[in-house]
């Protein structure tokens, strides 16, 4: 890869979700972090001399570009997979490769884990907003009743 600016995932990645961009960003960071230079892979497209890893209409594609030929095609169903699949690749030894699988599967669950408490903490907003509400109606509700009985006896001592 050859910019790592993430400010523009999809402009760097192709036409991908946000959550895919996401996936991939913790896959360079590990890469990164593991020092495998940014030249040895390319996400998005083809690049010469690299291994390159795509999103196309049947899934995600692994492959070495080379000459202008794509080599060792793999196709993935998920970001994830293609994802494992360039770290093997481009990892210069076993242990290195099975450092990298973890620490990537480590950031997913990080990420996993920010999605959760960020959603238990809108159910949390959302479940104190229908409270409000729900509240607030039922002081309406108790006041109209109030009202109405009210002017219910009004009525029944207009007739006695």
């Amino acid at each position: 890869m050859k910019n790592h600016d993430n400010s523009s995932s999809n402009s760097l990645y192709g036409n991908i979700t946000e959550e895919d961009a996401k996936t991939i960003q913790s896959m360079v960071k590990v890469l990164d972090a593991n020092g495998i230079p940014a030249e040895y892979y390319h996400v998005g497209g083809y690049s010469e001399e690299a291994v390159c890893m795509e999103k196309t209409d049947a899934g995600w594609i692994v492959y070495v570009g080379e000459r202008g030929n794509r080599y060792q095609l793999t196709t993935h169903e998920t970001v994830d997979w293609a994802c494992i699949c360039l770290m093997d690749q481009v990892a210069k030894s076993d242990e290195q490769y099975w450092r990298m699988e973890i620490e990537f599967d480590l950031a997913l669950l990080q990420a996993l884990d920010t999605i959760e408490r960020n959603s238990a903490n809108a159910a949390r907003e959302g479940a104190a907003l229908m409270k409000g509400i729900h509240d607030c109606l039922g002081s309406q509700s108790q006041r109209k009743h109030r009202e109405g009985k009210s002017e219910r006896k009004e009525q029944s001592r207009k007739i006695c």
